[in-house]
């Protein structure tokens, strides 16, 4: 397993940007979780909830998906061996 320096959270206002060190297998398995962890603190801050609460689902899920881009902070890099 590698160690990646993992960055995750919501900007804005809320400015919730979370720093890890963890291992995994690939950088994209990295990418993976930093981007569902930020968009689980997304989701918590219920910003989406409170703007959109009268769309159908298709428009529902279409603004939520531009939200959580436009909200959503996220990378991963993998860190040299020690």
């Amino acid at each position: 397993m590698k160690k990646f320096k993992v960055v995750y959270g919501v900007g804005g206002g809320y400015n919730d940007i979370q720093k890890e060190v963890l291992e995994f297998s690939s950088l994209e398995e990295a990418e993976e979780y930093a981007y569902e962890s930020a968009v689980d603190i997304f989701n918590s801050y219920s910003i989406f909830d409170e703007i959109n609460q009268e769309c159908d689902e298709e428009d529902y899920e279409y603004l939520y998906n531009e939200e959580v881009e436009r909200w959503c902070s996220y990378y991963a890099e993998e860190l040299p061996e020690s």
